[in-house]
């Protein structure tokens, strides 16, 4: 997927609009019903990059969505 390119490539400008495409967009949505594992695997790599608003964002999908905790990277983020 272009999110898991994204990740492979280490470029912090990239990463900032891709966050705050994911996270202000129709995909949101589809991440809330759908565990997406490359999502998750990005806000891992993004985590200390994440601001108040987007933790609530993060917060609402793990609480609303439906989600794997048992997948590592939704459970570091979880923690």
């Amino acid at each position: 997927s272009v999110l898991d390119k994204v990740i492979e490539n280490d470029n912090n400008q990239l990463d900032q609009l891709m966050l705050n495409a994911l996270l202000r967009s129709e995909t949101l949505t589809v991440i809330k019903k759908n565990f997406v594992l490359a999502f998750w695997k990005f806000i891992v790599k993004n985590i200390e990059k994440l601001s108040d608003n987007e933790w609530d964002v993060i917060y609402k999908i793990i609480y609303e969505g439906s989600q794997n905790y048992f997948i590592d990277d939704v459970f570091f983020v979880y923690n």
